[in-house]
C-alpha cells in the first residue's frame, strides 16, 4: 500500500484504464474534432470504462451544450443590437445631413438679401448729400464695430496701441469712432461752398 492510502494495484488499474480511454477518444471521437461536443453514447457504450468518467463525460458535454447555447444567445443579441444601432446611426446621419442643408441654404439666403441690401444702399449713397444722417447709418450698418478679442476664441491678434510698431494688424478704434460720431452728429456741408470752388 502507499503513502497515500491508495493501493497500487488501484493506480495501474486507473492509469491503464486512462491510457486505454485516452487512445479510443483520440483515434475516433478527436479525429474530425472542431468545435462539436464529445459524444456521450460513445463514451457511455465503452464497456471498460469506469462510471465517473461515463458520469463525466456526460456532464461535461451538457456543460458544452449550454455554454454553446448561451454563446448563441449571447451573439444573436449582439448582431440585433448591432443592428439597431447601426440603423440609429444613419437616422441620426440623414438628420443632421439634411439639418445641415436647410442651414445652409438659409444662411445663403441671408448672405444674398445682405448682398443685395449693400448693392442698393452702395448706388443710393453714390448719389447722396453727405450730411444726411441716413448716409452714415446705412455706411455703419455695412462696417463691423466688433473688436476682436483673443479671449473669445477668435484667431485675429491684438490691436496694437502703439503707431511705432511694426504690427501687421492696424488699429481701426479710431475709424470706429469717427464713423459712430459721423452717425450720430453728420457734418453740416454748405453748398455755396462746394459750387463756389
Amino acid at each position: 500500500m502507499s503513502t497515500d492510502g491508495f493501493s497500487d494495484h488501484d493506480d495501474t488499474d486507473f492509469i491503464s484504464q486512462f491510457q486505454a480511454m485516452a487512445k479510443n477518444l483520440t483515434s475516433e471521437n478527436f479525429s474530425g474534432y472542431a468545435g462539436t461536443a464529445i459524444d456521450s453514447s460513445e463514451m457511455s457504450n465503452t464497456p471498460d470504462q469506469p462510471e465517473c468518467i461515463k458520469k463525466w463525460a456526460i456532464e461535461f458535454e451538457e456543460r458544452i451544450r449550454i455554454k454553446d447555447g448561451n454563446e448563441q444567445k449571447k451573439l444573436s443579441l449582439l448582431e440585433e443590437q448591432g443592428s439597431k444601432d447601426l440603423h440609429n446611426w444613419a437616422m441620426q446621419y440623414r438628420e443632421s445631413l439634411s439639418r445641415a442643408i436647410k442651414d445652409s441654404r438659409a444662411h445663403e439666403k441671408e448672405l444674398r438679401a445682405e448682398q443685395t441690401a449693400a448693392a442698393e444702399a452702395s448706388s443710393s449713397i453714390s448719389g447722396a448729400d453727405a450730411s444726411q444722417a441716413v448716409l452714415w447709418d446705412r455706411v455703419c450698418q455695412l462696417c463691423s464695430f466688433v473688436s476682436p478679442n483673443p479671449e473669445d476664441g477668435s484667431s485675429t491678434p491684438p490691436v496694437s496701441r502703439h503707431p511705432g510698431t511694426k504690427d501687421p494688424s492696424k488699429d481701426l478704434n479710431r475709424m470706429r469712432i469717427l464713423l459712430l460720431q459721423l452717425k450720430q452728429q453728420p457734418p453740416a456741408i454748405h453748398r455755396n461752398a462746394i459750387h463756389a470752388n
